[in-house]
């Protein structure tokens, strides 16, 4: 088929591939026209979900307790992505000298009950007062867990370690803390 223009400015008879490379670039592509799953790639952000916490939570427990934060039930967007998980800021302390605490990562699909899948983070009284959350986890359900297909969720979850001791996962203090938030980005795997 020859390669006409009409008068409209219409193009016709160019096959699928049958321009040269290069000649296509973002802005000549109009404002989204092109779709979510031809813009993707490994680690392209696909969805993410934030939980904050703005009032003191403690725990003397040593098992581990929920901590309130969680996605909330979601369906991923693919079957096989990575889920990054990760509590940043906040405050965690204790008034005694043999309290620990440990946060940890829990995940469940549809109505099942939340698995653990890891620590992230660790604090031991012996640390700076006030010591902020930082840690993270990689995770992926189709390989560690089986998942197919269906809704699934996020916990954090915190502990006190053994000494029965009060273990503050947030302390929430003027000029020092005041929230912790919980992040879970779904990663493109592919």
């Amino acid at each position: 088929m020859p390669i006409s223009i009409n008068g409209s400015g219409t193009i016709t008879g160019v096959s699928v591939g049958g321009l040269p490379d290069g000649i296509v670039d973002t802005d000549t592509i109009a404002a989204n026209a092109v779709t979510l799953a031809k813009k993707q790639g490994f680690g392209q952000v696909l969805q993410y979900f934030v939980a904050t916490l703005s009032s003191t939570t403690t725990t003397t427990s040593d098992a581990d307790v929920p901590t309130g934060l969680d996605t909330g039930d979601f369906t991923p967007k693919k079957a096989n992505s990575n889920f990054y998980c990760m509590a940043i800021g906040g405050a965690q302390n204790s008034d005694s000298t043999s309290a620990k605490g440990v946060t940890s990562i829990y995940y469940r699909t549809g109505s099942a009950t939340p698995g653990f899948q890891g620590y992230i983070n660790a604090y031991n009284f012996g640390a700076p007062d006030h010591s902020p959350h930082s840690g993270a986890l990689i995770h992926n359900p189709s390989t560690s867990n089986g998942y197919t297909s269906g809704t699934m969720r996020f916990y954090l979850y915190m502990r006190e370690v053994g000494s029965g001791q009060t273990y503050r996962f947030l302390q929430v203090t003027g000029g020092q803390s005041s929230r912790i938030n919980f992040v879970v980005l779904e990663l493109d795997a592919d």
